[in-house]
C-alpha cells in the first residue's frame, strides 16, 4: 500500500500560519518545536508540517512554479465551517464548484494560506 506520510510547506511567520491552519482550516496542532522552526498538524492519518526559517519567502502568486495546491477532504460540517470562517474573515476564495477528486465528484473551494500557497477543501456526497 502507498499513501502520503506528510506534506511540508514553508511558513514565513509561524504564528500566523499556525493561527490560519487552526482557526480557519480547523486542523489540530500536534507539535511545535521550541526553536519555532517547525509546526505539525494531524490531517487524517497523515501530517502537514510547516517549516519556518528566517530566509523563507512567500510565493509570488503571479508566477506558477512548484506545487499547484493542496486539497483537504472534509466532512460536510467541517467544509461548511471552513467556508464560513473564510467569509467571516473576508478572505478571498474561489468556489464552491463541482469537480472530480479522489472519491468521485465533489464540491471544492480554493483559497490561499498566509504565504500564498493555494489550498482546496473538498466534500463528497
Amino acid at each position: 500500500m502507498t499513501s502520503f506520510d506528510h506534506l511540508s510547506l514553508c511558513a514565513t511567520n509561524l504564528d500566523n500560519s499556525i493561527s490560519f491552519f487552526t482557526d480557519v482550516v480547523g486542523l489540530t496542532l500536534v507539535s511545535r518545536r521550541e526553536d519555532d522552526s517547525q509546526a505539525v498538524f494531524q490531517v487524517g492519518e497523515s501530517l502537514l508540517v510547516l517549516f519556518h526559517g528566517d530566509a523563507y519567502q512567500s510565493i509570488d502568486t503571479d508566477i506558477r512554479s512548484g506545487m499547484h495546491h493542496v486539497a483537504f477532504c472534509l466532512d460536510s460540517d467541517a467544509y461548511d465551517g471552513v467556508l464560513l470562517r473564510l467569509q467571516e474573515r473576508a478572505l478571498p476564495y474561489r468556489g464552491p464548484t463541482m469537480n472530480k477528486g479522489a472519491h468521485g465528484e465533489g464540491l471544492a473551494t480554493y483559497f490561499r494560506d498566509p504565504d500564498g500557497n493555494e489550498l482546496e477543501i473538498k466534500k463528497y456526497g
